[in-house]
């Protein structure tokens, strides 16, 4: 059979199945001469334009025909719904009631985008058909209907990843894309150079030291942080705060603020404080105010000294406030052990004969852990007869950890205050206040005027 007439033939099986009004399946095929065939398709296809057999179709007129690759422009497979759609809307007439009825069988038939095509269309015909533009979600806005897209574009909004945001808004969210592209790039750089740091390589522990004191890229500071602050080797550390130091910004000041109050190094610590200069004191000023409150004394003090090195009179309250303060803490205590007889306590220590080599020891009754004057000591199992025992009499003891609250007078606050106001009223905090409360106004002018 011949091209053209084949052509001629499934055309014909077309519009006998558009005329039968047959509701079946509406697998499409697209001829590459012009012309679509519609019915079920009898083998596995993928919809698309790549084919690679000959396609055979059942017709809506119940015929079967086997298409030649050559002949098929695409393939596209439907389901009954959408090819009843596309029968319904050859026969509707081009006005607002036609499609009007179409958008809701459509709306029926969970037809989304068609339905869309057709209210879309009857806003087309007829522009002020408030209930179509309503459907669509459009806004009546100025005197005229428009989407909203075009509604938040008049306001000054674009739309940005599915969101409405203002241009400024969109190229924050562009910079810090990519912010945090280069801290993914630094991370893997510093994962190296942590790498050699911990290595057996003197001259690869010496380069890490020197790139590290060599960085100056802002987008380095989140990465430097995470990786190390909690570096073992004080030297690395003070290498670490001193990049921060010199890298500036937010992020650096406020990981310098923790570093100064927190590490175990003095070094370390007077480093990170001496390093936040400028306008980064504004930015660590709060944060040491707020760090007087802390719940560890020796971290209320550190704080004091660094108010008092930046010299600003602001913090003279939060300064009185903390001259004293309470803490509970955590200490482990030595007590007697006391035997039971009859489950009754014995109020007095017990003497035991320790053996003279280091052999396990317990006395019924006692509490464990033990401590025989070792820390740690446990002795289990059963106390050998008096008998077999020999040594030296010890009294039994046992450590425990209980809560202890102390009040302290904190002398770098008192230092810090003579420091800011050159008064000293020791730590009388009514006093402090009561000359705070007449002497402010000139101490913040005369700070002002530095």
């Amino acid at each position: 059979m011949s091209r053209s007439v084949t052509r001629y033939f499934l055309l014909c099986l077309l519009a006998a199945g558009v005329l039968s009004g047959s509701t079946a399946r509406g697998d499409l095929v697209r001829l590459k001469g012009g012309g679509e065939l519609r019915g079920v398709f009898l083998d596995k296809v993928v919809s698309g334009r790549a084919v690679s057999s000959p396609v055979r179709v059942e017709t809506l007129t119940g015929g079967i025909i086997t298409i030649s690759q050559d002949e098929v422009e695409f393939l596209a497979k439907r389901s009954r719904t959408v090819e009843e759609y596309e029968w319904k809307t050859r026969l509707a007439s081009n006005t607002v009631e036609d499609h009007w009825e179409l958008q809701e069988w459509c709306k029926q038939q969970g037809l989304k985008k068609e339905r869309e095509a057709e209210l879309l269309l009857i806003v087309s015909l007829d522009p002020e058909h408030e209930l179509a533009h309503r459907m669509l979600g459009h806004l009546h806005q100025d005197g005229k209907w428009m989407t909203r897209d075009e509604s938040m574009a008049a306001k000054g909004y674009v739309k940005y990843k599915g969101k409405y945001l203002f241009p400024q808004e969109v190229e924050l969210l562009e910079a810090s894309a990519v912010h945090r592209d280069a801290e993914v790039d630094w991370h893997k750089r510093l994962h190296v150079l942590q790498g050699w740091l911990h290595s057996n390589n003197p001259a690869r522990q010496n380069q890490a030291r020197q790139e590290l004191s060599e960085i100056s890229d802002g987008d380095a500071v989140g990465p430097l942080v995470r990786m190390f602050r909690n570096e073992s080797a004080d030297d690395v550390r003070l290498i670490f705060v001193r990049t921060l130091a010199r890298l500036q910004g937010t992020a650096a000041t406020q990981a310098l603020v923790i570093q100064s109050l927190f590490d175990n190094s003095a070094t370390v610590r007077v480093a990170s404080m001496e390093g936040i200069t400028g306008k980064a004191r504004d930015i660590a000023t709060p944060i040491y105010a707020k760090a007087l409150s802390d719940d560890v004394n020796e971290v209320v003090c550190r704080a004091a000294v660094a108010l008092g090195h930046f010299g600003n009179p602001e913090v003279v309250p939060n300064l009185i406030d903390a001259l004293s303060s309470t803490h509970t803490i955590r200490q482990k205590v030595q007590e007697p052990a006391y035997l039971t007889q009859g489950g009754v306590p014995v109020l007095q220590p017990v003497e035991v004969l320790l053996p003279p080599r280091d052999i396990p020891l317990a006395i019924p009754g006692v509490p464990l852990p033990l401590s025989l004057g070792t820390p740690g000591a446990v002795y289990p199992g059963n106390a050998p007869p008096q008998s077999v025992v020999t040594g030296m009499p010890v009294t039994v003891t046992r450590e425990r950890t209980v809560l202890v609250t102390r009040q302290y007078q904190n002398t770098e606050v008192l230092a810090a205050l003579r420091k800011l106001t050159r008064e000293d009223f020791g730590y009388d905090k009514r006093t402090w206040m009561l000359w705070w409360t007449t002497h402010r106004s000139e101490l913040k002018a005369s700070a002002a005027l530095k």
